[in-house]
């Protein structure tokens, strides 16, 4: 360590002042150390005059500016190369200013190099035809073993040397150890596909939405050197790429770009109303109707809530989105400012860096939590159609394995003296009308409603719509329709005109004071949505009513077929069902809630994963930042 008081001057901080002008304000007080210089304020990134100063007193041996002496060589060193090509074999052990000087007296090997570009200056060590070591001299002039080399040491090199030393990385077969290629292609073609999936036609979400998705890949192009284009090619630029890194990256917009459309494009539940018609015929000949309706019914239901939780999913996806958007391009403007900004000192620009890497990996957490808390809404679905499921089961006799029972027990009646009786009748073939009419039939229809459930313009889902009936349609339709005995009204809370009507048919034939087994059994709109879930979309439905979960985790949603459409028949009643046929649903329920819950713990984990890695940034800037601190106290101890 060089004395100042040889120099003449007290202390470094004198020599400072008066040799080399110090640094701009106030450089110390009585005691000479520099007050205005605390550990992470904007004065301490020191000037030009503050390094040169400090390097004069303290100099960095590095090999070429200054040099060790020439007296304390190594035994082994040689100026020239050997003709035989043979290094100097411990190499290794030198100081790096004697390495790096060494390094600088050998001629630049081209070899394998493309035109035009100089070759580096390098120092081979081989025993017995195996590399051991393999030198070269860096632009920042290092001496750079490239058999020892790290992700994390290549990752810090200028794009120059990262060109020149994977090449002969790739020589070496170092270049694969370090997960690194130097052929571009997969990624790019990666890149086109995703972009031709996110502007696809069939894509759903608004183009603003997409613009945050197609903002993330763009960073990730030119961080490879490219020039972003939604058309044509890339042109990646980048030496070498980390093509396992890159790719899960690009996987990582992708899915969930994948998953915010699945979540935009689920279709809203389906609203009924459902009609009993009653046709006859006057006894002077005019044609006539009577009709009971009931509406509240709802189908085709992605969830119990009708959507609404899904709808809220894609509001939090996107804002995650944004949020790490927001981050990338912050970091990327940082990266490519050059560091200019005067007022950010090296403690400043850690802690920007730390804290925009903590706000995109929190967005990513967040991203996640939002998708259990979805897949949780859904597991509750399945275990409340479960239930209903199980209160099902339990109205069947174990020992009669043919026994056959609709719904909900609709079609049960306890008769006075106690005993219960099953009408298994599907539809009514002859029905009274009112009074001075000649019954002909009857016919039931399904009509959709806006989701709304205005019903101002009817969208016929089953039967015929009466309204366009002429004189014989009338004839045909009551001769040839039944009504149904047990429609799907009976199980639905509350009361209406149809449901009332439907009661009357089922006691037909009944004694009037028979008591209904079903009564205490329908559900409220909560379970008939649940229940829309499951039953069978052929019958009702018109659109795809899957959860977006169930779509992205490959999950087949189990239905059952609740009500018989047989014509002439049933025609809409319940169906009379099996024990069997319940318990075989029950197993698929089973099976489904398996995958789900196997990819709940999937979802955990991953979230665990971007905590820690949140909590890592802040552990590895807060010991950086430490570090330094503890540097700068150590220097003003001197």
């Amino acid at each position: 360590m060089v004395d100042v008081s040889e120099l003449g001057y007290s202390s470094f901080w004198e020599y400072f002042r008066e040799e080399k002008g110090g640094i701009s304000g106030t450089t110390g007080d009585d005691q000479d150390h520099p007050s205005d210089t605390m550990p992470g304020s904007s004065a301490g990134s020191g000037s030009d005059g503050y390094k040169s100063g400090a390097r004069e007193v303290y100099p960095i041996y590095d090999g070429i500016t200054h040099k060790l002496p020439v007296e304390n060589r190594p035994e082994s060193w040689t100026v020239d190369v050997p003709e035989d090509g043979v290094f100097p074999h411990d190499f290794s052990t030198w100081h790096s200013a004697y390495q790096v000087e060494y390094l600088a007296l050998q001629p630049r090997n081209a070899e394998g190099f493309p035109e035009g570009v100089d070759g580096l200056q390098e120092v081979v060590i081989e025993v017995d035809g195996v590399t051991l070591a393999y030198y070269v001299l860096s632009d920042d002039n290092r001496a750079v073993n490239l058999m020892t080399m790290t992700l994390a040491e290549f990752s810090a090199l200028s794009a120059a040397d990262q060109a020149k030393f994977a090449i002969r990385l790739e020589e070496l077969g170092r270049l694969t150890e370090l997960g690194l290629t130097r052929d571009l292609s997969g990624v790019e073609a990666r890149i086109q596909e995703i972009i031709e999936i996110i502007n696809s036609s069939s894509v759903s979400i608004p183009a603003e939405d997409k613009a945050v998705f197609l903002g993330q890949l763009k960073l990730l192009v030119e961080a490879l050197g490219g020039t972003f284009s939604t058309e044509g090619t890339q042109g990646l630029s980048a030496a070498v790429v980390a093509e396992d890194t890159m790719l899960q990256a690009l996987s990582s917009i992708v899915e969930r770009f994948q998953r915010a459309n699945t979540f935009f494009e689920t279709e809203e539940a389906e609203r009924l109303l459902a009609y009993m018609r009653r046709n006859g015929r006057s006894a002077d000949s005019l044609d006539s109707y009577g009709s009971q309706g009931s509406s509240g019914f709802v189908l085709n239901s992605s969830s119990s809530d009708f959507g609404e939780t899904i709808r809220n999913g894609y509001e939090a996806f996107m804002r995650s989105e944004r949020a790490i958007l927001t981050s990338d391009t912050r970091r990327a403007a940082m990266a490519h400012s050059n560091f200019a900004d005067p007022s950010i000192d090296v403690p400043g620009l850690i802690t920007r860096y730390q804290t925009l890497y903590e706000s995109q990996a929190e967005a990513i957490a967040d991203s996640g939590t939002d998708e259990i808390r979805q897949l949780n809404k859904l597991l509750q679905d399945y275990a409340a159609m479960q239930q209903l499921v199980n209160k099902q089961l339990s109205f069947y006799d174990p020992s009669k394995a043919s026994e056959q029972r609709r719904f909900m027990n609709v079609g049960s009646f306890t008769l006075a003296d106690g005993t219960e009786y099953l009408d298994l009748r599907q539809s009514v073939d002859d029905i009274t009308v009112e009074e001075f009419l000649i019954p002909y039939g009857a016919t039931f229809q399904f009509y959709a409603t806006d989701p709304d459930g205005n019903y101002d313009s009817f969208d016929l889902r089953h039967g015929i719509d009466p309204k366009d009936y002429d004189s014989d349609d009338w004839l045909h339709y009551a001769v040839t329709k039944d009504m149904p005995k047990f429609n799907f009204s009976l199980i639905f809370d509350g009361t209406s005109d149809i449901k009332t009507y439907a009661n009357q048919l089922g006691r037909t034939d009944i004694a009037p004071n028979a008591t209904q087994n079903w009564d205490g059994n329908t559900l409220d709109q909560s379970q008939m949505a649940v229940l829309s879930m499951f039953v069978e979309q052929a019958i009702l439905g018109k659109g795809d009513n899957a959860h977006p979960l169930e779509k992205l985790y490959g999950v087949d949603r189990p239905s059952i077929d609740i009500i018989d459409w047989t014509d002439n028949t049933s025609d809409g009643s319940l169906a009379l069902m099996t024990r069997s046929q319940w318990e075989s649903f029950s197993t698929s329920l089973s099976e489904s809630v398996t995958i789900l819950n196997q990819q709940n713990q999937i979802k955990q984990n991953e979230i665990d994963t971007a905590t820690k890695q949140q909590n890592r940034h802040f552990e590895l800037g807060n010991n950086a930042l430490n570090k330094m601190n503890n540097i700068l106290m150590s220097i003003g101890q001197i």
